[in-house]
């Protein structure tokens, strides 16, 4: 257990021990470097079974699958609108300014119930 909490203390850490062979970069997770490094080999190991599309990593390939399946996990707690990835709600939320919804605010969810 004591290499994890190695581990865990780096995720809070500027420690990067995985440096490219390549270009300067230098990270935290030896998967991560292994990502970084098909940019530079033009690598597309993952492969969507549903429309052929190819991508780098495998972060990038999960995001692409939410397309397929509809699925639109992450939803704004002030009006219900759902997004299918992150970046999209937190952009959105930036529409609301800073507004929180009240304790007694009835939300879209709330309406399809």
């Amino acid at each position: 257990t004591g290499n994890l909490l190695k581990l865990h203390m780096r995720s809070h850490s500027d420690e990067r021990p995985f440096a490219c062979d390549i270009c300067p970069g230098k990270f935290k997770w030896e998967k991560t470097l292994q990502d970084h490094k098909l940019i530079h080999t033009k690598e597309k190991p993952y492969q969507c079974d549903l429309c052929e599309r190819r991508f780098r990593t495998r972060s990038q390939f999960r995001n692409h699958r939410f397309l397929h399946t509809g699925l639109r996990p992450h939803v704004c707690p002030i009006c219900s609108k759902d997004f299918n990835r992150p970046w999209n709600l937190r952009l959105h939320m930036k529409t609301h300014a800073g507004r929180v919804p009240d304790d007694g605010e009835e939300t879209k969810a709330d309406k399809m119930a």
